[in-house]
């Protein structure tokens, strides 16, 4: 049985962000980055505990050719994946920290 996933509302704002900033580098690298986080999702819907946890509950799954994680949470009695944010490894790590709060 697979997981649910749920999106912070916050993620779309990441992933705009992170889109704009491929596509005005190299027509296309926007999409590319999108589809790649994309996929990704399946595999959050299949097994979740696989990736790394990182912080208090929360599990960073890295975006393969770019410098990003995806952070999420698991209800493994609810089977609900809680994507709680997409994130430039190169930024500042405290911009986590403040959206955690």
């Amino acid at each position: 049985m697979n997981y649910t996933i749920i999106f912070n509302p916050e993620i779309y704002d990441d992933l705009k962000e992170a889109m704009n900033w491929y596509e005005n580098r190299q027509t296309g690298l926007g999409e590319r980055f999108y589809n790649e986080v994309n996929s990704l999702f399946d595999y959050l819907e299949d097994s979740p505990e696989k990736f790394a946890l990182r912080y208090d509950e929360v599990h960073c799954l890295p975006v393969k050719n770019f410098p990003f994680l995806i952070h999420y949470r698991i209800d493994k009695q609810n089977r609900v994946v809680l994507v709680e944010a997409i994130l430039n490894t190169y930024r500042n790590p405290q911009l986590w920290g403040k959206r955690r709060k």
